[in-house]
């Protein structure tokens, strides 16, 4: 199986934890060639499948010509029953990202290794990671944290020769609840790199003249039309440069260049503050600003229930990287999703 490298550095391997929550299978039983686990996992977090194959099986013991693996806990432990198939793997799926995943893994044929592939809340895969799968029913610890990078929303478990990969001890900490979903990630998926040769890094924009990695913008509070408490807040812009959030009320699939960066939100695209940096940092709406909803409303955008908004900070840089027109003198964050709730 070819193992491609991680796409933000972010996805680290770690050592074994004990997780805010955590999956044994004891819950889970009877669930014999099923589409998914019979028991939503992680006390009904998440969800674990195997797409286009009836192969999920939970059991007390699987005897092959190789071994019999026995659970590394309790009485009952996961493995997927399809062999022989490219697209046998196995895919959890969380109800909100995560900031680490391990357990227990282990191989019952002679076939060892096997690829870990991690996606964000946008389905941009983050990262292609091989696991530490020795053959022959040996439990190992393998463990993964996205670090300061985009949080980890699905995972796809497939073993090296389309050979199953069993599951037990499971563990998650849970990432921390953001009302944005992270997108827009320069050279990744469908989107375009950055159009200087200037890559950014972690789930930020495209490097700037002050080699902060590029800005980055997080969305934190309710975006509720009835209670608005929705905030927006940039890192990693220039020191003092002006600052413009923007709203659009579509994703651009591929992304177009933007000055020094790539911007992805488009359609009706708005204005909403304008803010001078303060180290490379802005927060709007500021104390005396008025709130999102109240901002788009007054631009001619009012928001329903059920609307979704693109957002991104484009700020000033004056000195341009790489191969750009002397004109770019400019740059973007990365884009916030958001969907408005009534």
């Amino acid at each position: 199986m070819a193992i491609t490298a991680a796409i933000f550095a972010g996805i680290t391997v770690v050592g074994a934890f004990t997780g805010a929550r955590s999956e044994s299978f004891e819950n889970a039983i009877p669930t014999i060639n099923a589409d998914c686990l019979t028991n939503r996992a992680f006390n009904d977090y998440a969800d674990i499948c195997t797409p286009n194959h009836a192969g999920c099986l939970v059991t007390t013991a699987w005897t092959t010509a190789a071994c019999t693996q026995q659970p590394f806990a309790g009485t009952w432990f996961f493995g997927n029953a399809i062999q022989g198939s490219t697209d046998n793997y196995t895919e959890i799926t969380f109800d909100h990202p995560i900031q680490r995943f391990g357990g227990r893994f282990s191989k019952n044929t002679t076939f060892g290794g096997g690829d870990a592939s991690f996606y964000s809340a946008d389905g941009t895969l983050l990262a292609t990671l091989p696991m530490n799968l020795p053959g022959g029913c040996t439990w190992v610890w393998n463990g993964w944290d996205a670090g300061d990078g985009p949080k980890i929303k699905s995972i796809t478990l497939q073993g090296s020769f389309n050979s199953p990969i069993l599951l037990d001890a499971l563990q998650i900490d849970l990432a921390p609840r953001s009302p944005g979903i992270d997108t827009c990630f320069p050279g990744t998926g469908d989107r375009l790199p950055c159009p200087c040769g200037n890559p950014g890094t972690l789930g930020r924009g495209c490097e700037n003249s002050s080699a902060t990695g590029g800005a980055r913008l997080d969305a934190s509070g309710k975006a509720s039309l009835q209670q608005d408490t929705l905030s927006f807040t940039m890192t990693g812009g220039k020191p003092t440069g002006t600052s413009v959030l923007t709203q659009g009320s579509l994703d651009l699939t591929y992304g177009v260049a933007f000055g020094q960066g790539l911007r992805c939100a488009g359609g009706v695209v708005k204005r909403l503050y304008v803010k001078s940096a303060a180290g490379g940092s802005i927060l709007v709406p500021g104390p005396s600003d008025a709130s999102v909803s109240a901002r788009s409303a007054a631009e001619g955008d009012a928001l329903s229930a059920g609307s979704a908004r693109w957002y991104a900070v484009y700020y000033r840089d004056p000195i341009v990287l790489g191969s750009c027109p002397a004109t770019s003198t400019f740059n973007v964050t990365q884009t916030q999703l958001v969907s408005w709730d009534s």
